[in-house]
Protein backbone atom coordinates (compact mmCIF):
# COMPACT_ATOMS: atom_id res chain seq x y z
CA UNK A 1 0.00 0.00 0.00
CA UNK A 2 1.32 3.45 -0.96
CA UNK A 3 1.56 5.85 1.96
CA UNK A 4 0.96 9.47 1.00
CA UNK A 5 3.49 12.19 1.70
CA UNK A 6 3.39 14.58 4.65
CA UNK A 7 0.96 17.45 5.15
CA UNK A 8 3.25 19.59 3.05
CA UNK A 9 1.18 19.39 -0.11
CA UNK A 10 -1.99 18.19 -1.80
CA UNK A 11 -3.02 18.00 -5.45
CA UNK A 12 -6.62 18.92 -6.30
CA UNK A 13 -9.03 18.59 -9.21
CA UNK A 14 -12.62 19.69 -9.72
CA UNK A 15 -14.47 17.36 -12.08
CA UNK A 16 -17.88 16.92 -13.61
CA UNK A 17 -19.21 13.41 -14.18
CA UNK A 18 -19.68 13.59 -17.96
CA UNK A 19 -17.75 11.14 -20.12
CA UNK A 20 -15.29 13.65 -21.56
CA UNK A 21 -14.27 15.09 -18.20
CA UNK A 22 -13.87 11.62 -16.71
CA UNK A 23 -11.74 10.41 -19.62
CA UNK A 24 -9.59 13.54 -19.35
CA UNK A 25 -9.32 13.15 -15.57
CA UNK A 26 -8.22 9.52 -15.83
CA UNK A 27 -5.56 10.40 -18.38
CA UNK A 28 -4.39 13.37 -16.32
CA UNK A 29 -4.09 11.19 -13.21
CA UNK A 30 -2.17 8.50 -15.10
CA UNK A 31 0.32 11.04 -16.45
CA UNK A 32 0.63 12.66 -13.02
CA UNK A 33 1.53 9.28 -11.54
CA UNK A 34 4.03 8.41 -14.24
CA UNK A 35 5.80 11.73 -14.26
CA UNK A 36 5.61 12.83 -10.61
CA UNK A 37 3.52 11.05 -8.02
CA UNK A 38 4.86 7.50 -8.35
CA UNK A 39 8.00 8.98 -6.80
CA UNK A 40 6.62 11.54 -4.34
CA UNK A 41 3.25 10.07 -3.27
CA UNK A 42 1.21 13.19 -2.54
CA UNK A 43 -2.53 12.80 -1.89
CA UNK A 44 -4.97 13.84 -4.61
CA UNK A 45 -8.37 15.35 -3.79
CA UNK A 46 -11.08 15.22 -6.45
CA UNK A 47 -13.96 17.61 -5.80
CA UNK A 48 -17.24 16.74 -7.49
CA UNK A 49 -20.98 17.30 -7.29
CA UNK A 50 -22.44 13.96 -8.26
CA UNK A 51 -19.99 11.06 -8.52
CA UNK A 52 -21.66 7.71 -7.86
CA UNK A 53 -19.83 4.87 -6.13
CA UNK A 54 -19.19 2.96 -9.35
CA UNK A 55 -17.71 6.06 -10.98
CA UNK A 56 -15.45 6.64 -7.99
CA UNK A 57 -14.19 3.06 -8.26
CA UNK A 58 -13.66 3.51 -11.98
CA UNK A 59 -11.53 6.63 -11.44
CA UNK A 60 -9.59 4.95 -8.63
CA UNK A 61 -8.54 2.19 -10.99
CA UNK A 62 -6.91 4.75 -13.28
CA UNK A 63 -4.46 6.00 -10.64
CA UNK A 64 -1.83 4.67 -8.28
CA UNK A 65 -2.09 7.75 -6.04
CA UNK A 66 -4.06 8.05 -2.83
CA UNK A 67 -7.32 9.58 -4.08
CA UNK A 68 -9.83 11.36 -1.86
CA UNK A 69 -13.25 12.23 -3.25
CA UNK A 70 -15.02 15.26 -1.78
CA UNK A 71 -18.62 16.01 -2.71
CA UNK A 72 -19.54 19.69 -2.87
CA UNK A 73 -22.76 21.54 -3.63
CA UNK A 74 -22.77 24.51 -5.96
CA UNK A 75 -25.45 27.15 -5.54
CA UNK A 76 -25.72 30.91 -5.89
CA UNK A 77 -24.66 32.82 -2.77
CA UNK A 78 -27.52 34.32 -0.76
CA UNK A 79 -26.42 37.87 -1.57
CA UNK A 80 -26.88 37.25 -5.32
CA UNK A 81 -30.23 38.04 -6.94
CA UNK A 82 -30.64 35.17 -9.37
CA UNK A 83 -32.86 37.34 -11.58
CA UNK A 84 -29.80 39.48 -12.33
CA UNK A 85 -27.68 36.52 -13.43
CA UNK A 86 -27.67 35.49 -17.10
CA UNK A 87 -27.93 31.74 -17.69
CA UNK A 88 -25.21 31.94 -20.32
CA UNK A 89 -22.46 34.53 -20.79
CA UNK A 90 -20.68 34.75 -24.14
CA UNK A 91 -17.02 35.74 -24.22
CA UNK A 92 -15.48 35.90 -27.68
CA UNK A 93 -18.60 34.02 -28.89
CA UNK A 94 -17.93 31.12 -26.50
CA UNK A 95 -20.66 30.26 -23.93
CA UNK A 96 -20.00 30.11 -20.17
CA UNK A 97 -22.69 28.48 -18.05
CA UNK A 98 -23.60 29.18 -14.44
CA UNK A 99 -21.78 25.95 -13.64
CA UNK A 100 -18.57 27.40 -15.06
CA UNK A 101 -19.03 30.50 -12.93
CA UNK A 102 -19.58 28.32 -9.84
CA UNK A 103 -16.19 26.82 -10.66
CA UNK A 104 -14.61 30.29 -10.91
CA UNK A 105 -15.89 31.22 -7.46
CA UNK A 106 -14.79 27.90 -5.97
CA UNK A 107 -11.27 28.12 -7.39
CA UNK A 108 -10.90 31.81 -6.53
CA UNK A 109 -11.07 31.28 -2.77
CA UNK A 110 -13.57 28.69 -1.55
CA UNK A 111 -11.25 25.78 -2.27
CA UNK A 112 -8.68 27.17 0.19
CA UNK A 113 -11.34 27.38 2.88
CA UNK A 114 -12.37 23.73 2.50
CA UNK A 115 -11.53 21.70 5.66
CA UNK A 116 -9.74 18.97 3.67
CA UNK A 117 -7.47 21.50 1.94
CA UNK A 118 -6.73 23.48 5.10
CA UNK A 119 -4.92 20.45 6.50
CA UNK A 120 -2.03 21.12 4.11
CA UNK A 121 0.58 23.81 3.51
CA UNK A 122 0.49 23.92 -0.29
CA UNK A 123 -2.17 23.22 -2.92
CA UNK A 124 -1.32 22.18 -6.46
CA UNK A 125 -4.42 22.78 -8.60
CA UNK A 126 -4.85 20.98 -11.91
CA UNK A 127 -7.78 20.81 -14.32
CA UNK A 128 -9.18 17.54 -15.64
CA UNK A 129 -7.57 18.38 -19.00
CA UNK A 130 -4.19 19.28 -17.49
CA UNK A 131 -1.52 16.88 -18.72
CA UNK A 132 2.03 16.53 -17.38
CA UNK A 133 3.97 15.50 -20.49
CA UNK A 134 7.35 14.66 -18.99
CA UNK A 135 9.23 13.78 -15.84
CA UNK A 136 9.34 16.16 -12.88
CA UNK A 137 12.47 14.94 -11.15
CA UNK A 138 12.16 16.97 -7.95
CA UNK A 139 9.59 17.52 -5.23
CA UNK A 140 7.90 20.74 -6.30
CA UNK A 141 6.21 21.17 -2.91
CA UNK A 142 9.57 20.91 -1.16
CA UNK A 143 11.01 23.33 -3.73
CA UNK A 144 8.29 25.89 -2.97
CA UNK A 145 8.75 25.51 0.77
CA UNK A 146 12.57 25.68 0.81
CA UNK A 147 12.56 28.83 -1.34
CA UNK A 148 9.76 30.55 0.56
CA UNK A 149 7.53 30.85 -2.52
CA UNK A 150 3.81 31.37 -2.01
CA UNK A 151 2.72 30.95 -5.63
CA UNK A 152 3.99 29.05 -8.66
CA UNK A 153 2.71 29.31 -12.24
CA UNK A 154 3.65 28.48 -15.83
CA UNK A 155 2.55 31.45 -17.92
CA UNK A 156 0.68 34.76 -18.01
CA UNK A 157 -1.98 35.54 -20.63
CA UNK A 158 -4.58 38.28 -21.16
CA UNK A 159 -8.35 38.08 -20.76
CA UNK A 160 -11.08 39.47 -22.99
CA UNK A 161 -12.58 42.88 -22.07
CA UNK A 162 -16.15 41.51 -21.95
CA UNK A 163 -15.13 39.02 -19.23
CA UNK A 164 -13.72 41.62 -16.83
CA UNK A 165 -16.34 44.37 -16.95
CA UNK A 166 -15.94 46.78 -14.02
CA UNK A 167 -13.33 44.59 -12.32
CA UNK A 168 -10.49 47.07 -12.61
CA UNK A 169 -12.62 50.05 -11.53
CA UNK A 170 -13.83 48.20 -8.44
CA UNK A 171 -10.34 46.92 -7.63
CA UNK A 172 -8.86 50.41 -7.90
CA UNK A 173 -11.62 51.77 -5.65
CA UNK A 174 -10.76 49.14 -3.05
CA UNK A 175 -7.05 49.97 -3.19
CA UNK A 176 -7.67 53.72 -2.98
CA UNK A 177 -10.30 53.59 -0.24
CA UNK A 178 -8.15 51.42 2.02
CA UNK A 179 -4.96 53.26 1.04
CA UNK A 180 -3.22 50.02 0.08
CA UNK A 181 0.19 50.12 -1.57
CA UNK A 182 0.18 47.18 -4.01
CA UNK A 183 3.29 45.01 -4.01
CA UNK A 184 3.85 44.57 -7.76
CA UNK A 185 0.60 45.52 -9.47
CA UNK A 186 2.45 48.23 -11.41
CA UNK A 187 3.95 45.46 -13.55
CA UNK A 188 0.48 44.98 -15.06
CA UNK A 189 -0.53 48.64 -15.36
CA UNK A 190 -0.50 50.39 -18.73
CA UNK A 191 -1.69 53.98 -19.15
CA UNK A 192 -3.10 53.90 -15.64
CA UNK A 193 -5.16 50.77 -16.22
CA UNK A 194 -4.72 47.08 -15.55
CA UNK A 195 -3.71 45.36 -18.80
CA UNK A 196 -6.06 42.36 -18.27
CA UNK A 197 -3.20 39.95 -17.52
CA UNK A 198 -3.90 36.73 -15.66
CA UNK A 199 -2.07 33.67 -14.37
CA UNK A 200 -2.96 30.54 -16.32
CA UNK A 201 -4.50 28.87 -13.27
CA UNK A 202 -5.19 25.41 -14.65
CA UNK A 203 -1.71 24.79 -13.24
CA UNK A 204 -0.90 26.67 -10.06
CA UNK A 205 0.75 25.90 -6.74
CA UNK A 206 -0.25 28.06 -3.78
CA UNK A 207 0.66 28.42 -0.16
CA UNK A 208 -2.76 27.98 1.40
CA UNK A 209 -2.23 30.33 4.35
CA UNK A 210 -1.64 33.23 1.97
CA UNK A 211 -5.21 33.02 0.64
CA UNK A 212 -6.62 32.69 4.16
CA UNK A 213 -4.70 35.70 5.49
CA UNK A 214 -6.46 39.00 6.16
CA UNK A 215 -5.59 40.97 3.02
CA UNK A 216 -6.45 38.37 0.36
CA UNK A 217 -9.51 37.00 2.18
CA UNK A 218 -11.04 40.47 2.70
CA UNK A 219 -10.32 41.44 -0.89
CA UNK A 220 -12.04 38.30 -2.13
CA UNK A 221 -15.02 38.97 0.13
CA UNK A 222 -15.29 42.41 -1.44
CA UNK A 223 -14.99 41.04 -5.00
CA UNK A 224 -17.40 38.22 -4.22
CA UNK A 225 -20.10 40.52 -2.89
CA UNK A 226 -19.98 42.63 -6.06
CA UNK A 227 -21.40 39.63 -7.92
CA UNK A 228 -19.15 40.06 -10.96
CA UNK A 229 -18.18 36.39 -11.00
CA UNK A 230 -21.77 35.55 -11.92
CA UNK A 231 -22.76 38.71 -13.81
CA UNK A 232 -19.69 39.03 -16.04
CA UNK A 233 -17.66 35.80 -15.60
CA UNK A 234 -14.84 37.31 -13.55
CA UNK A 235 -12.55 34.29 -13.47
CA UNK A 236 -10.36 32.83 -10.74
CA UNK A 237 -7.40 33.48 -13.04
CA UNK A 238 -7.79 37.28 -13.03
CA UNK A 239 -8.81 37.37 -9.36
CA UNK A 240 -5.67 35.44 -8.44
CA UNK A 241 -3.35 37.73 -10.39
CA UNK A 242 -4.87 40.87 -8.89
CA UNK A 243 -4.81 39.43 -5.37
CA UNK A 244 -1.20 38.30 -5.62
CA UNK A 245 0.06 41.49 -7.25
CA UNK A 246 -1.61 43.56 -4.53
CA UNK A 247 -0.69 41.51 -1.44
CA UNK A 248 2.26 39.23 -2.26
CA UNK A 249 5.93 40.14 -2.53
CA UNK A 250 7.08 39.78 -6.13
CA UNK A 251 10.04 37.60 -5.15
CA UNK A 252 7.62 35.12 -3.53
CA UNK A 253 5.94 34.37 -6.87
CA UNK A 254 7.77 31.88 -9.08
CA UNK A 255 7.47 30.94 -12.75
CA UNK A 256 8.23 27.29 -13.49
CA UNK A 257 10.17 26.94 -16.75
CA UNK A 258 11.00 23.24 -16.69
CA UNK A 259 7.69 21.36 -16.39
CA UNK A 260 6.43 19.76 -19.63
CA UNK A 261 2.73 20.56 -19.66
CA UNK A 262 -0.30 20.74 -21.93
CA UNK A 263 -3.75 22.25 -21.46
CA UNK A 264 -5.88 22.54 -24.58
CA UNK A 265 -3.85 24.58 -27.11
CA UNK A 266 -1.19 25.57 -24.56
CA UNK A 267 1.95 23.40 -24.57
CA UNK A 268 5.15 24.39 -22.78
CA UNK A 269 8.61 23.03 -21.92
CA UNK A 270 8.17 20.21 -24.39
CA UNK A 271 10.80 18.90 -26.78
CA UNK A 272 10.44 15.92 -29.11
CA UNK A 273 14.17 15.23 -28.66
CA UNK A 274 13.61 14.47 -24.99
CA UNK A 275 10.84 11.91 -25.52
CA UNK A 276 11.38 8.18 -25.34
CA UNK A 277 9.74 6.08 -28.05
CA UNK A 278 8.94 3.49 -25.37
CA UNK A 279 5.27 2.38 -25.41
CA UNK A 280 4.39 4.71 -28.25
CA UNK A 281 5.18 7.83 -26.20
CA UNK A 282 6.63 9.70 -29.17
CA UNK A 283 3.57 9.01 -31.31
CA UNK A 284 1.28 10.07 -28.48
CA UNK A 285 3.03 13.42 -28.07
CA UNK A 286 3.08 14.05 -31.81
CA UNK A 287 -0.69 13.46 -31.89
CA UNK A 288 -1.02 16.09 -29.15
CA UNK A 289 1.09 18.61 -31.03
CA UNK A 290 -0.64 18.09 -34.36
CA UNK A 291 -4.27 17.87 -33.27
CA UNK A 292 -4.46 20.28 -30.31
CA UNK A 293 -5.00 23.31 -32.62
CA UNK A 294 -7.61 21.33 -34.57
CA UNK A 295 -9.42 20.42 -31.36
CA UNK A 296 -9.42 24.05 -30.27
CA UNK A 297 -10.89 25.17 -33.59
CA UNK A 298 -13.52 22.45 -33.57
CA UNK A 299 -14.52 23.39 -30.02
CA UNK A 300 -15.08 26.98 -31.10
CA UNK A 301 -17.26 25.71 -33.92
CA UNK A 302 -19.26 23.65 -31.40
CA UNK A 303 -18.75 20.44 -33.42
CA UNK A 304 -15.82 19.10 -31.44
CA UNK A 305 -16.62 15.43 -31.14
CA UNK A 306 -17.90 14.84 -34.65
CA UNK A 307 -15.02 16.78 -36.20
CA UNK A 308 -12.41 15.05 -34.05
CA UNK A 309 -13.86 11.62 -34.86
CA UNK A 310 -13.80 12.31 -38.60
CA UNK A 311 -10.21 13.55 -38.53
CA UNK A 312 -9.03 10.54 -36.58
CA UNK A 313 -10.86 8.10 -38.86
CA UNK A 314 -9.02 9.58 -41.81
CA UNK A 315 -5.50 9.74 -40.38
CA UNK A 316 -5.22 7.22 -37.53
CA UNK A 317 -6.54 3.65 -37.32
CA UNK A 318 -9.18 3.54 -34.60
CA UNK A 319 -7.59 0.60 -32.83
CA UNK A 320 -4.27 2.48 -32.48
CA UNK A 321 -6.00 5.65 -31.31
CA UNK A 322 -7.95 3.78 -28.64
CA UNK A 323 -4.81 2.10 -27.34
CA UNK A 324 -2.92 5.40 -27.14
CA UNK A 325 -5.71 7.51 -25.66
CA UNK A 326 -6.51 5.01 -22.92
CA UNK A 327 -2.92 4.18 -21.99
Amino acid sequence: MIISNSKKGVIAYLSRSNAKDINDLKRSLALLDTHFNDRFHYPVVIFHEDFKDDLIENVKRSSRSLLKFEKIEFKLPKFIDQNEIPKVIYVNNYPFSIGYRHMCRFMSMTIFQHPVIREYEYLWRLDTDSFILGKINYDIFEFMKLNGFIYGYLTIEKDKPEAIQNLWVMTKNYIDNLKITPKYLDRFISDGKWDMSYYYTNFEISKINFWLSEGPSRFFEYIDNLGGIYKYRWGDHVIHLLTLSIFAEKNKVFKFTDIPYQHQKFITNFSVKEISIHNGELFKKMILLIFTPILKLSKCLMIRFKFFKNIMEIYVPIRILRRIWTS
